[in-house]
């Protein structure tokens, strides 16, 4: 079973983002096949961004 949760991006540091959980801020490394910005939602999984929510 897999769990991953969902959060935007509220700020970016060399290879890693501070992501809003759910009113948490979590840091989380980005994937650096995934090219983010601050205010998109994504997709984490663990600790790691793993894809960009586009809609």
């Amino acid at each position: 079973m897999c769990l991953t949760t969902t959060g935007k991006v509220i700020e970016l540091k060399e290879k890693e983002a501070v992501v809003d959980n759910e009113g948490r801020k979590i840091h989380v490394k980005i994937n650096p096949s995934i090219s983010v910005k601050k205010g998109d939602k994504v997709l984490i999984f663990k600790d790691f961004i793993v894809e960009k929510i586009t809609k």
